[in-house]
């Protein structure tokens, strides 16, 4: 494993990471809202 595939597999998961939490974002957002009406 040299630096350089290391350095492209993290940034491959932090893509990754965002990816997966837009949709928690979302959900959450919607939530609140939801709730804060009356």
């Amino acid at each position: 494993m040299t630096v350089r595939t290391i350095t492209a597999l993290r940034l491959e998961v932090a893509k990754i990471r965002r990816l997966r939490l837009w949709p928690v974002a979302a959900v959450l957002g919607v939530v609140a809202v939801a709730f804060s009406l009356p």
